[in-house]
């Protein structure tokens, strides 16, 4: 939930599949205090009738299902986080119009602010819907920013495969078995 927060407000790096990882207890400490917290002031919000507690609830009923209780697949993707989001853009916006009220003159900065930031984001959105245009540009982008995920290797290979390129898609089949020489589902293709 805190990776889905971060994303939220800065989303980047923006990956199409994440490999399952499970965690020692250890390794997630400081990210389960911050949700710890987050879910107690839900609670609290929610006791005073507050909109901040609603939100909280909003958000943490949509992903707590999937995130308790994760597949064996994939335990993190953005496409998880479009209705939740929902509950941290009112959240942002709930910010801004409280601090305009205290101080009105910042009244046009912040509108400068979450302009540019929509430019920006607008951007992206549109830089980030680029790679979804093929099969080999998605998982190709994957690759790129996870080359140790051996289903993303072996996704990329297929991809590849498909689109005539049989010797690259070689070089990411081997790939996926060196990452993962027990690869359940390795897609071999002659050479």
């Amino acid at each position: 939930m805190v990776h889905y927060l971060k994303l939220s407000l800065w989303p980047h790096p923006l990956v199409f599949y994440y490999e399952v990882r499970w965690l020692p207890f250890a390794a997630v400490a400081r990210d389960a205090a911050i949700v710890a917290l987050l879910a107690g002031t839900t609670l609290v919000g929610l006791w005073r009738r507050s909109a901040w507690g609603f939100l909280g609830a909003w958000f943490f009923a949509i992903l707590s299902p999937t995130s308790l209780v994760p597949g064996m697949s994939q335990t993190l993707a953005e496409h998880r986080m479009y209705l939740p989001l929902a509950a941290v853009c009112a959240g942002v916006v709930m910010l801004g119009r409280r601090l305009l009220t205290r101080w009105r003159w910042a009244l046009v900065g912040y509108g400068m602010v979450l302009l540019a930031a929509a430019a920006g984001l607008g951007a992206l959105t549109a830089r980030r819907n680029e790679i979804y245009r093929n099969e080999v540009a998605l998982w190709g982008d994957t690759v790129a920013k996870v080359p140790v995920n051996p289903y993303s290797q072996n996704n990329l290979g297929i991809a590849l495969a498909a689109a005539g390129r049989p010797a690259e898609a070689m070089d990411h089949f081997r790939h996926a078995l060196a990452l993962n020489p027990d690869y359940p589902r390795p897609a071999i293709i002659s050479a």
